[in-house]
């Protein structure tokens, strides 16, 4: 984890960077509206990307901590909202993600799945590769039966430029284990989360 020195540092770079963006594009920097534009961006650059802070090996032991369990039924996370932003535009993009697993002798706390889904969507991510990251996560950690992942996402490159299409949303999926290998058990993880994962 940075230091608070060194993120008010990096912070500041940042600001100075936008607001050389903002002259070159023709705007007064000392418009009312502007003077504290530079470092506002900064702030929100720092919460959403800074990949330091985000990424961080302690947060992520954390995220894994988990008890024994005989329990071994489907646990499922339905229709958790968050957002991160897209590595080709920086476009906002809103993600309706959920998780299922199956559990061999460990499970997590409940609130852990959210966790866990927020943090591989934190900065500049696919939408592909979060929903890998999450699958991957989980099945490497907990070694489960079986994991699902589906993300259903609202793009603003693809609203706002471009195709300009309002009402597009894009799916995506991976599985493991048991979710892989029987139709019968993937059909029941996307029939109990079907109902949620929409906006």
């Amino acid at each position: 984890m940075p230091t608070q020195k060194a993120r008010r540092l990096r912070k500041a770079r940042i600001a100075e960077h936008i607001k050389e963006i903002i002259k070159i594009l023709g705007y007064n920097i000392k418009d009312v509206n502007l003077r504290g534009t530079p470092k506002r961006v900064a702030s929100i650059f720092m919460e959403e990307l800074d990949l330091e802070t985000l990424r961080s090996r302690k947060i992520l032991k954390k995220l894994y901590s988990t008890t024994p369990t005989l329990y071994k039924s489907m646990v499922i996370l339905r229709g958790h909202k968050t957002q991160t932003r897209c590595p080709h535009h920086l476009e906002r993009v809103n993600l309706n993600i959920s998780v299922g697993y199956i559990p061999d002798k460990k499970l997590l706390g409940l609130s852990k799945l959210a966790r866990i889904a927020n943090y591989y969507s934190s900065g500049l991510m696919l939408q592909e590769e979060i929903a890998e990251s999450i699958a991957s996560g989980l099945y490497d950690a907990l070694e489960p039966k079986g994991v699902a992942v589906t993300i259903l996402a609202e793009h603003d490159c693809i609203r706002c430029r471009g195709v300009r299409s309002q009402n597009s949303d894009v799916v995506t999926s991976e599985v493991r284990g048991v979710f892989l290998e029987d139709p019968a058990t993937r059909e029941e993880f996307l029939r109990l989360v079907g109902g949620k994962n929409e906006r």
